[in-house]
């Protein structure tokens, strides 16, 4: 039997971020960290944000974000992520399949 992989050209990030920040906001805040990070290169990085929600979680608001992005650029995406301080980002989970990324409960 013969097996095949198909091969993402993209990579998807969930991470979550506090406080939860408009869309613009959050993009310019990502480009602002991999700029400081990587340089101006970098921080033209092209990202996708597929899906944003609130939640609160222990008193604290956050919104859990979907992100996607090349497969290249992923390496850049989860250094910078973390560093940033306003408004802080945490990578839940990250991989080449979107459907295999479930989103995770506040259970």
């Amino acid at each position: 039997m013969r097996t095949r992989t198909l091969d993402s050209p993209y990579h998807y990030i969930i991470f979550s971020v506090s406080p939860p920040t408009e869309t613009l906001a959050l993009r310019h805040a990502i480009q602002k960290a991999l700029q400081q990070l990587f340089g101006t290169t970098r921080a033209g990085i092209p990202i996708d944000i597929l899906y944003e929600d609130a939640e609160d979680i222990g008193g604290k608001d956050f919104r859990e974000v979907v992100l996607r992005t090349v497969t290249e650029d992923v390496e850049f995406l989860l250094a910078a992520l973390p560093v940033w301080s306003n408004p802080t980002m945490r990578v839940i989970k990250h991989g080449a399949f979107l459907p295999g990324l479930a989103l995770v409960d506040s259970n």
